[in-house]
């Protein structure tokens, strides 16, 4: 039974950290994607002013939603650290009250 716990545990935290890894991989291209639709607006800029407003701001669009994705990506990675640190102290204290039952 206590296996079974520990192996839950280590298969919830692999997978949190592979959506935060996830998340955090898709929050910095979109940051480096849309400084690259901001340079090359300026590519279309002689040609079509429409398209260079609609791809200039596609580009201002994607920095902004990544920045926030990362930042609440930070908070999310953070909670989960604190509740590893939490589990691991609650597991400690569980440990020391079982040996002095012993």
């Amino acid at each position: 039974m206590g296996i079974a716990i520990i192996l839950t545990i280590i298969g919830l935290f692999i997978a949190a950290a592979s959506v935060i890894l996830a998340f955090f991989t898709v929050s910095v291209t979109g940051i480096l994607l849309g400084g690259l639709f901001i340079v090359e607006s300026f590519s279309v800029l002689v040609e079509a002013k429409s398209a260079f407003i609609l791809i200039f701001g596609a580009g201002l669009l994607a920095i902004g939603a990544s920045s926030l994705v990362l930042l609440g990506i930070s908070y999310v990675a953070r909670f989960f650290g604190l509740l590893i640190v939490r589990l691991v102290q609650w597991i400690l204290k569980k440990g020391k009250r079982g040996d002095r039952h012993a």
